[in-house]
């Protein structure tokens, strides 16, 4: 089966942002418009997420995700801040196919538990900041990348797989935004890891590095958001 082709839409107020080594937010479009746009083109899924609401504690913008998903009929994961059962029923109630967890699992991991309890394993998506330590040793980090947990990311992978995540989202802080291609020691570390789905972020650049890592395990999908929003890639030609 086709790897997914995924759009993430990094949101911070109003706009949808693009940092660089998760640093630098640098405006880049306008959420609706950018779902609607993607869509369009033929993206098969989207991942939104309010980069900043765990770092500075802050509300989830409920209706900006209602209204950007509103037109929208291919499977939405957003997250952003989630601290509770009752803020994942607004994010499912506004739009949203699937959760992506990360800063609070990290400091609370019976959510992901509760989570999977109550919508099932299938909705809940562990968002993984991987920022790497040594050749062979990658760190869970959070509130977009400025807070290390000291996790490793093989031992949270199968930790969180036991609390019933039912797939992983794994970016690479040192490729994030940087086009030269995804962490092939990253995922050639985890892929075996688990059966769990794993998509793949933070490095796209160029066909060539899709290939790279098709030599090593297909993925269940790609995430890709700094070659759309610089109009370098069309999402068309990709899939193909």
């Amino acid at each position: 089966m086709s790897p997914r082709l995924i759009g993430k839409v990094e949101i911070k107020s109003q706009n949808v942002v693009k940092p660089i080594y998760f640093e630098g937010l640098k405006k880049v479009g306008n959420p609706e418009q950018t779902l609607n746009s993607w869509s369009m083109s033929g993206i098969d899924e989207i991942i939104y997420i309010d980069i900043v609401a765990s770092l500075y504690d802050r509300y989830f913008n409920f209706k900006q995700l209602n209204d950007s998903a509103k037109n929208i009929f291919i499977p939405i994961t957003a997250g952003g801040g989630v601290q509770s059962i009752k803020e994942a029923e607004n994010f499912f109630a506004n739009g949203a196919d699937k959760v992506c967890i990360n800063s609070f699992a990290l400091k609370n991991k019976d959510i992901i538990f509760e989570l999977a309890k109550n919508y099932g394993s299938q909705a809940i998506v562990l968002n993984i900041e991987a920022k790497k330590k040594s050749n062979t040793s990658w760190e869970c980090f959070y509130e977009n990348g400025r807070s290390n947990s000291s996790l490793n990311v093989k031992d949270w992978i199968l930790e969180a797989k036991d609390l019933g995540v039912g797939e992983i989202f794994i970016q690479s802080i040192d490729r994030d935004g940087s086009k030269n291609g995804y962490d092939l020691d990253l995922y050639k570390e985890i892929c075996n890891l688990t059966n769990l789905p794993i998509v793949l972020g933070s490095g796209y650049g160029k066909i060539s590095h899709m290939e790279e890592i098709f030599k090593k395990k297909i993925p269940s999908g790609f995430c890709i958001s700094t070659i759309f929003h610089e109009n370098y890639e069309n999402i068309k030609n990709i899939k193909n």
